[in-house]
């Protein structure tokens, strides 16, 4: 019988022990998960940060730089008056653009109400040049977006009285001698 008592207690105290050290290993979670989330708030901070500096080198890069400055504006106006080197030159500038405008929405969708965007496409837009880049060339890459394309959409057909998507073609508008530095596919 003593033998029997001396079991029951061994396995109650393993019990407890064990008990004790799931409640400190849930502790344990609790903490790291904690951690975790702290870490995870300061990456995305961090992120969003380096895209509002991203944004802030595109406008000095142009405001300070005259060359830069001249082309965007002339490209602005109407890209069909840019030689093949200056289209290629605005064209990637606009790229540059586009992917921190897609980047920047991809940051903020959770937290941010999508119509915000519409301001920062509604600045973009507001050049007839920008505009006609988008429906020939950059619309594509918001495909990967849904819910930006149909604000930027918006947006254009705002100013264009026309969706982007039956703008016809564009590249009709660019100068004969014109880049056309894209894959063969996106040309059709």
């Amino acid at each position: 019988m003593e033998r029997d008592l001396v079991v029951a207690l061994a396995q109650i105290g393993t019990g407890f022990a064990t008990l004790i050290v799931a409640i400190f290993l849930a502790g344990q979670l609790f903490l790291q998960r904690k951690a975790f989330e702290l870490a995870h708030e300061d990456s995305v901070r961090e992120q969003l940060y380096a895209s509002e500096i991203r944004r802030d080198e595109l406008g000095i890069a142009a405001a300070s730089n005259e060359s830069l400055a001249k082309l965007w504006v002339e490209g602005s106006e109407d890209i069909s008056q840019l030689d093949s080197v200056s289209h290629y030159r605005f064209r990637t500038y606009m790229r540059s653009w586009m992917m921190w405008l897609i980047t920047d929405y991809k940051l903020r969708r959770n937290t941010t109400n999508i119509s915000s965007f519409e301001q920062p496409c509604r600045v973009f837009f507001a050049a007839k040049g920008r505009r006609d880049q988008y429906a020939g060339d950059f619309r594509l890459a918001f495909l990967s977006v849904p819910e930006l394309l149909e604000v930027a959409d918006k947006v254009y057909e705002e100013y264009e009285g026309v969706p982007a998507s039956e703008a016809g073609n564009v590249e009709e508008k660019f100068a004969s001698n014109v880049t056309r530095n894209r894959p063969s596919p996106y040309n059709n």
